[in-house]
């Protein structure tokens, strides 16, 4: 089956105004169980962003300055942030682990930044 060359520039021509309409950073406000946080990604909320750093360091900065970080600067590579379903914020460099909350709950929660300057 031959795809006329119209149709092939109909198809880029609509692909390409998709892609100038969809927003090229979709901010998160929550991390729900079993998702992850990859590096660069980030959580916000108000002044508050949570960002998985690419130096695999996971800092909070209220209006642009830290005020809190993981302290895993460097630590490995490729790391990713993810919620386990028994609460728990657990930072990974592949298998390995490098940091966790310590903070446990029931099953179907999540993590969001408050005006507390706290992740729930």
């Amino acid at each position: 089956m031959s795809i006329s060359p119209a149709t092939i520039l109909i198809f880029l021509s609509v692909s390409a105004i998709l892609l100038l309409l969809t927003p090229q950073c979709m901010a998160k406000t929550m991390l729900f169980t079993g998702q992850k946080l990859e590096e660069g990604e980030y959580l916000t909320w108000g002044p508050y962003k949570l960002v998985m750093e690419d130096t695999c360091d996971l800092i909070l900065y209220e209006a642009g300055e830290s005020i809190w970080h993981t302290n895993t600067y460097h630590y490995a590579k490729h790391c990713y942030l993810t919620l386990k379903n028994n609460g728990n914020l657990v930072m990974y460099s592949g298998e390995r682990q490098l940091w966790q909350s310590n903070a446990y709950g029931p099953s179907g929660n999540y993590v969001f930044v408050d005006d507390q300057h706290q992740c729930r």
